[in-house]
């Protein structure tokens, strides 16, 4: 009955909602104006869904419409700025004041949003930005995808512009799946498990991602923020990418440095690898292909591959070695049986040391491999 009164006034637009629950799913993928709630409702009640809004960040103007006398209600809110309209007998009445309300709170809540974006003009005016960057619309396609971002991944705008279905994330994550920038837009899937160091903070969310898509694994901080129209509704969201690899340069315990770009061991004839803090694998030297029949890109693509290598009667003893050498700058080395491609059974001699960032956080371990005679053992 609300959401016809208040259409037939062609001022408005209205979408209903029978619970607390049904609500905030609303407000994750539509942008509002304000919202009007009632107090006693099934499940949860108004309180709780205005305090759930307010601890999400929103300031949208939150207006109580319900039968309780006003005092109940702001003894429960404290200040909070809220407004209240009591349903009465006089139809007519109450929802003129609702709709004098409602128009009020929206209008003084309209300078204290995000300045407003207009997409096109800001789509031409990153062209020529350092940063890569690409923006996308509420349909999750992309409606602008800089130079810098053609030069980083290889895919021009006219290849790009006008792709949907998640197909910018394919450069990134190597599959179509929903990307950091779709999470501001639907926020219904995680991403602890793809991003790290995530920050939220309003409307904008930076983390960092290491994508091993690229001839060399590289690290990116991403900053996504979502756009505002000039009637400050949600137009689309951009992402900002700058590569921070050279910021990962790594301090080993003898302070040598090692870049993912430009490996130390590239010309080692030992097996070498950089395995990471989340068990990826960021390098492995080119003899890998000689030594386990497996060829590099494969290792970096599946790593369980070289768990699968060892020998059954050792991966007891390999598992207890994967958590002691998180514990110690210094690891015995340690002898392990690895069976190739080809099926044949070899000795390998393992080493490896931990290794740690600037500000001390731990990067993974850098693991020497060496072929041992099997009289050596």
């Amino acid at each position: 009955m609300s959401k016809c009164y208040l259409e037939r006034t062609r001022e408005f637009i209205v979408d209903t909602a029978e619970s607390v629950d049904d609500a905030l799913n609303l407000f994750n993928i539509k942008s509002y104006d304000a919202i009007i709630s009632d107090y006693n409702m099934p499940g949860k009640n108004g309180i709780f869904f205005f305090k759930t809004i307010r601890s999400m960040g929103s300031t949208i103007p939150f207006i109580f419409f319900s039968g309780k006398e006003r005092d109940e209600i702001e003894v429960e809110v404290l200040p909070s700025n809220v407004m209240y309209v009591q349903k009465g007998e006089n139809l007519i009445l109450t929802y003129n004041d609702l709709i004098r309300d409602l128009k009020k709170s929206i209008k003084r809540n309209v300078p204290h949003q995000t300045p407003a974006t207009d997409i096109q003009n800001l789509s031409y005016s990153t062209k020529d930005l350092p940063d890569a960057i690409f923006i996308i619309n509420t349909d999750h396609e992309v409606v602008a995808w800089n130079h810098a971002m053609e030069r980083m991944t290889g895919l021009s705008s006219e290849v790009m512009i006008g792709k949907r279905n998640y197909e910018y994330s394919i450069p990134f994550l190597g599959k179509k799946q929903p990307f950091l920038i779709d999470y501001l837009l639907t926020p219904n899937f995680d991403i602890k498990h793809v991003y790290h160091d995530i920050k939220i903070e309003g409307g904008t969310i930076t983390a960092e991602l290491i994508s091993k898509f690229f001839h060399w694994n590289k690290f990116f901080k991403i900053q996504v923020s979502v756009l505002l129209s000039e009637t400050n509704k949600i137009s689309g969201a951009i992402a900002i990418f700058r590569e921070i690899t050279q910021s990962k340069f790594l301090k080993l315990p003898n302070h040598q440095k090692f870049s993912p770009h430009k490996p130390i061991e590239i010309h080692s004839p030992d097996w070498i690898y950089w395995e990471g803090p989340h068990q990826q694998i960021l390098y492995c030297s080119s003899s890998s292909a000689t030594i386990t029949g497996y060829t590099p890109q494969e290792i970096r693509t599946d790593p369980s591959i070289i768990y699968e290598m060892i020998h059954p009667d050792d991966q007891k003893k390999w598992k207890k070695h994967k958590i002691d050498s998180k514990k110690s700058l210094y690891n015995e080395p340690h002898f392990f049986r690895i069976q190739k491609r080809s099926g044949d059974i070899i000795w390998i001699h393992h080493h490896c040391k931990p290794i740690y960032g600037e500000n001390g956080a731990y990067l993974g371990k850098i693991v020497s491999n060496i072929i041992v005679p099997l009289h050596k053992v």
